[in-house]
């Protein structure tokens, strides 16, 4: 390991500690309304409305950085750390998006597909009690007059299907994340690009990783060294998702980390988010 890149791992702990006690609390005190009032008005959110979203986006983050440190000391669960990745991957991508978006819309979405998810957890719930009557464990229900209102909320936002029923999308931006790619690369091309190249890598080692079978540190040959090669670089994925997802959000809510180490990192991050700094910042190149 370079010691470029041992000073990423080093900066990770800092990173955490200040995203979960600095940002995440400031980013979660926004004096917002509930989602079916800002959306029903039809207006743009509030510069604390829209640091609603920020707050779920980096909460994955790291949780995700967290249970990967955990993972790392132990090898044979490396298989895990694929989702791990793509939990991080596609919370730090909707936050990118988020960012790009001065309009307010895709916070919009985002708090509209918070909706969404309630009653399609409320219509799966019936559903299976439906198959499988038993005294119920749980109250979890959405009334008539609930429903409606939600309804209401979510073709305003996402419209109709072609048979005329409202339009549930299975994620706030109605995009794939091929998609969602896509689109960042219009606004910010550099970031963008360099997100593909994790994606597209990390799904080719994630099923390197799923077809070699779980080793211990004496284990040798082939098999076992891309097995240590995938878990290696998820874990660098998860970090530099940290990294850059914690400077995206320092910058919105304007907060600086006492690490000198960290703030100098942010702050090029911030300045200029581009391939080459990318690069530099996270070792992959001299």
């Amino acid at each position: 390991m370079s010691d470029a890149t041992t000073q990423v791992f080093t900066l990770v702990p800092a990173c955490l500690a200040f995203a979960r006690g600095e940002l995440l609390p400031r980013l979660g005190r926004a004096a917002a309304p509930r989602s079916e009032e800002l959306l029903v008005e039809g207006r743009r959110p509030t510069a604390e409305e829209r640091l609603r979203p920020f707050a779920a986006a980096l909460g994955v983050v790291c949780d995700a950085a967290a249970a990967t440190a955990l993972l790392a000391a132990d090898p044979g669960r490396g298989s895990a750390l694929p989702a791990l990745a793509t939990a991080a991957f596609e919370a730090a991508l909707d936050l990118q998006l988020l960012d790009a978006d001065p309009s307010g819309e895709r916070v919009r979405q985002a708090l509209a597909f918070d909706l969404i998810l309630r009653l399609s957890a409320a219509d799966k719930l019936a559903a299976f009690r439906a198959r499988a009557p038993r005294p119920a464990t749980t109250t979890f229900a959405v009334s008539a007059e609930e429903r409606a209102r939600l309804e209401a909320v979510v073709r305003e936002v996402w419209g109709f299907t072609r048979k005329g029923t409202p339009r549930h999308p299975e994620h706030w931006s109605g995009l794939r994340p091929s998609q969602r790619l896509e689109t960042l690369s219009l606004a910010r091309p550099d970031v963008s690009l360099k997100l593909e190249e994790l994606y597209r890598e990390g799904y080719f080692l994630a099923a390197a990783a799923r077809a070699t079978p779980t080793d211990s540190p004496a284990d040798a040959g082939p098999e076992a060294a891309e097995r240590r090669r995938s878990t290696a670089w998820h874990r660098l994925f998860v970090y530099e998702l940290l990294l850059v997802s914690a400077a995206t959000c320092a910058t919105v809510v304007d907060a600086r980390p006492a690490s000198p180490e960290l703030a100098t990192l942010f702050t090029r991050l911030a300045e200029e988010p581009s391939e080459r700094c990318l690069r530099v910042a996270f070792a992959e190149v001299p």
